[in-house]
Order: structure tokens, then sequence, then C-alpha cells
């Protein structure tokens, strides 16, 4: 592209300047009504992940609880970095989890992710990611296709946020009952 690549420089894709951030969407809510936002699950290590593909963030963050779950231990980063969030407040983050491998079926991509306090998602993917990966969110068919639109690489289907499936476990999942009622033996079977 034309310009600066602030991306390249790791400066603010916004302000142009080192250390400031934004994470624009942090619950369901706020991603519901805001454009450039698809959820969808994905894996890291095994885990499902509850991801937001967020064109409005500048940084890629994950859940300091799902953070926990992961074997890969996080490395300090070269400088103080300042997230604000939605609710406009700042957090500083000074760690980063790299090289995550984000499974979309048979493909992975690897990811760095800022651990960030938040609930509703796992994952947050910004334009760090989004730029990096030469991903396009087509928010019409709520899909991120990778690479060249024309002849995509390959296209993950996500849904609309607010409307995430629900993953029900198999238990909960069985129609008959759990438990049976003891088999009693006649005594002429004894």
């Amino acid at each position: 592209h034309p310009g600066e690549c602030r991306r390249a420089a790791g400066t603010c894709f916004k302000c142009g300047q080192a250390g400031s951030g934004r994470v624009f969407a942090i619950t369901e809510g706020h991603a519901a009504n805001t454009s450039g936002t698809i959820t969808g699950t994905l894996f890291i290590y095994g885990h499902a992940v509850f991801v937001l593909f967020d064109t409005g963030a500048t940084h890629s963050v994950i859940s300091s609880a799902f953070a926990s779950r992961v074997t890969t231990t996080p490395t300090l980063l070269n400088h103080v970095l300042c997230i604000s969030t939605p609710m406009q407040d700042s957090v500083r983050i000074t760690h980063v989890y790299r090289n995550l491998p984000l499974q979309f079926d048979d493909k992975i991509r690897a990811i760095n992710a800022l651990p960030l306090d938040m609930c509703e998602f796992d994952l947050i993917l910004g334009m760090d990611w989004l730029t990096e990966h030469h991903a396009t969110i087509d928010c019409r068919s709520y899909r991120v296709i990778f690479g060249d639109i024309h002849a995509p690489e390959f296209v993950y289907q996500g849904s609309l946020p607010g409307k995430s499936m629900h993953i029900i476990s198999a238990l909960q999942a069985r129609s008959e009952p759990i438990s049976k009622a003891p088999y009693r033996m006649a005594p002429i079977e004894l």
C-alpha cells in the first residue's frame, strides 16, 4: 500500500505513536452493535476458543482466564503498551503470548495475543493479526476471506455477534434418562 506502513513500524494505526492501542468491542453486546465484527469458534491447543474478528481493535488480545489454560509462557514486551477499552479505561500491558496455534479446520495460523481481563470472548483478533494474514471481513455474509478476495486461500464462515452458537455437552444432548431403574432378579434366577 502507499504511504507509511504502521504495522511494520509497530506504531498505532490511528495516531502513529508507539505504545498505544485500542480494543473496540469487548462484550457480545458491544460487538452486536458494531459493524466490522464477526464471531466464531476456533481452537488453540485443542481448546475451543470463542473469537471476535474486530476491525476496530488495533491489537489482538486473549482473555486472561483462557490464557491461564494454555501451556505457553508469556514473554515480556519491549515497551509497556497502553490499551483503551470500550469502557474508556486504559490498561497497561507488559506481556504477550507469542505464536499461539490458532486452528481453522485444517489450517493453522500463528497469533501473538496480549492478555486482557474480559469475560465474553476468549480471543479478539484485531487489525494487527487481520492485516498480517491478509484477512478481509465480509460483513454481509459473515465471512472472513484469507488472501485475494477473488481467489481466496480459504474462507472462514463466522456468525453475527450476539447470535453465537452454544456448545451442548453430550450428557445434555441425550434424550434418554441418564439413570435407569435397578434390575431386580427374580428369586428363580438366583
